[in-house]
């Protein structure tokens, strides 16, 4: 990174807004190049499931749950459990 960075201006103020962009351009440079140059690229699994997010995870924990419950409460049909697990 410190040879990309050899490219600004040392230690000088920068006079008005395009100096900025440009200076800020090659640091940007600079950076962007490091990373590729040291973090390999990844690839992701085929057998990931990108569409599971965390609501589902909670969604499904909770259905698990009334389910267990319903199932401890499976003699008494009246129990609410089994309507609100029903829902």
């Amino acid at each position: 990174m410190n040879e990309n960075l050899d490219q600004i201006a040392r230690l000088k103020e920068i006079a008005d807004r395009q100096e900025f962009d440009e200076c800020l351009n090659v640091l940007n440079g600079a950076v962007q190049a490091t990373i590729k140059k040291h973090i390999p690229e990844m690839k992701p699994s085929p057998y990931a499931k990108r569409w599971w997010t965390l609501e589902l995870t909670e969604a499904k924990k909770q259905t698990s749950q009334l389910a267990a419950q319903a199932k401890y409460h499976r003699l008494n049909q009246h129990h609410p459990i089994h309507r609100e697990h029903k829902v």
